[in-house]
């Protein structure tokens, strides 16, 4: 082989090692393809707790306009006068 044979087989090897990294790191290449998933994984465990919060939410939401000793039990329990799953006995009034 001569000498522009080796050139153009140099060339032609850079070319393809530029494509190659240029397929990996740009920004819509493996690399970032892979960081998105982790993010995206992350971000559905994010809205699947805040959805599960919002359901307990709505439940003491009911509690507190269905029923008065929930509500007084829900207040105790934000006022920090109780215990989170005491026993409250409500005694009749004579």
């Amino acid at each position: 082989m001569n000498i522009k044979d080796w050139i153009k087989l140099s060339l032609l090897a850079g070319a393809c090692i530029w494509y190659i990294h240029y397929l990996y790191t740009n920004p819509k290449g493996i690399f970032q393809q892979r960081q998105m998933i982790a993010e995206n994984t992350i971000d559905k465990q994010t809205i699947h707790s805040l959805i599960a919060e919002i359901d307990t939410l709505k439940q003491k939401t009911t509690a507190l306009q269905s029923d008065s000793f929930e509500r007084e039990k829900i207040i105790r329990e934000d006022l920090q006068m109780s215990c989170t799953n005491e026993y409250v006995y409500l005694l009749p009034k004579t």
